[in-house]
């Protein structure tokens, strides 16, 4: 069985609600439509325009260079910078003084603040899509998925509820596609917010998770204490203990300048990152994302493993640590085994973290004693979250 046989044979039938008015605003102006599509929709007698130079931008880039297609500009409203990815980087207004002589490819997750800003300007139609997330491109591919079809049949029949096996085979179609459809279909509207106007993901209000007052929680990839503020307000302040965990040291900052003027004794911080041992690992520092990096860096961290804090009694475990979810979770065996926490783990870092993540979880609980939930939130194929739910 290829890939596509396997979504086709398991459409769920689920949609959430797309009459969100934003979302029709895409579909109007035509931007709803596969990476393919895009491609066709480009005009060798026009100027091409990439809106967003961020990572977007760079994996467009080299996306059409090595298709032979070249950028004339690179467009971006906040940057500073004069060139990016060796091209030149304009400003909106530009688009005004070339409007006859140009298309825009939008290669920015905020692309909604983007399409805004062209109907202001009265340039929306020059869009011909939207190509946000080419800088993974390489690991969309079917023959990829294909080699992986075993274990993506495995993870999908852990999966324990309708909502969640779509949201898996959306996902996989936007991987294989790139038509942004796939995601806002499954985009959870539980909290009534349009899936493109949304801030991102609340972690902790999906109606698959319900918190005790003794809750006990790490917040691996604390940032600057976000989703912990989220935490104590959903529980009204009634908790037993929690622990971020943060290396970053701008997050650090900020951190430990909120948490200093609480006064709560129940609230810690670590300065580590959370991994499959106690190491020193090279670290990339950044306000989209610090990562773990094993490409040589001026700066390094210490990270350690879950286990380490095996008294603390975790009783809650949230993970958003910009790829090493996974390997995470290789340094927390010993805690899941045995404290058997409740887990939000976000999902979409890496292709295969959508079934391996699961997979390996469930190695480690039994896949009958534990209940495993996927949901989308957001705009964008990021903010994908997995509740893991011992019984």
């Amino acid at each position: 069985m290829d890939i596509h046989r396997f979504l086709d044979d398991n459409e769920t039938g689920y949609r959430q609600d797309l009459g969100q008015e934003s979302t029709a605003l895409l579909e109007s102006l035509g931007l709803l439509v596969t990476r393919q599509e895009v491609l066709s929709r480009i005009d060798p007698c026009k100027r091409l325009v990439l809106y967003g130079c961020g990572a977007g931008g760079g994996g467009a880039v080299r996306h059409l260079t090595a298709k032979g297609i070249r950028p004339a500009v690179i467009c971006d409203t906040y940057s500073t910078a004069k060139s990016a990815y060796g091209f030149e980087v304009v400003k909106p207004q530009w688009l005004v003084e070339h409007k006859h002589e140009i298309q825009i490819l939008i290669t920015t997750f905020h692309y909604k603040e983007v399409i805004d800003m062209l109907l202001q300007m009265g340039l929306a139609k020059l869009a011909i899509g939207i190509f946000a997330e080419l800088s993974q491109f390489e690991s969309y591919q079917s023959g990829r998925l294909n080699s992986d079809i075993d274990k993506i049949r495995q993870a999908f029949a852990l999966l324990n509820d309708q909502e969640s096996k779509q949201v898996f085979i959306n996902l996989l179609r936007y991987k294989l596609d790139g038509n942004p459809i796939h995601y806002l279909r499954t985009s959870d509207l539980h909290s009534g917010y349009d899936p493109i106007d949304k801030i991102p993901a609340h972690t902790f209000t999906s109606e698959v998770l319900t918190l005790s007052e003794d809750e006990v929680l790490a917040d691996c990839g604390a940032n600057d204490g976000d989703t912990i503020r989220q935490f104590i307000a959903l529980t009204k302040g009634k908790f037993k203990q929690i622990v971020g965990f943060e290396p970053d040291r701008n997050s650090l900052v900020s951190f430990r300048k909120w948490l200093d003027a609480q006064h709560d004794a129940r609230i810690s911080i670590e300065p580590f990152g959370v991994y499959k041992e106690r190491a020193t690992l090279g670290f990339v520092e950044n306000n989209k994302g610090s990562m773990i990096s094993s490409s040589e860096t001026a700066n390094t961290i210490e990270v350690i493993d879950l286990d380490h804090y095996l008294d603390r009694g975790f009783t809650l475990i949230k993970m958003n640590i910009e790829g090493a979810e996974l390997d995470a979770l290789h340094g927390a065996e010993q805690m899941i085994k045995k404290l058997r926490p409740k887990l939000i783990i976000y999902a979409y870092h890496d292709t295969t973290h959508l079934w391996e993540l699961l997979l390996y979880i469930a190695s480690l609980l039994g896949q009958e004693k534990a209940r495993f939930f996927l949901r989308h939130d957001g705009y964008s194929h990021t903010e994908t979250l997995l509740y893991v739910l011992p019984q």
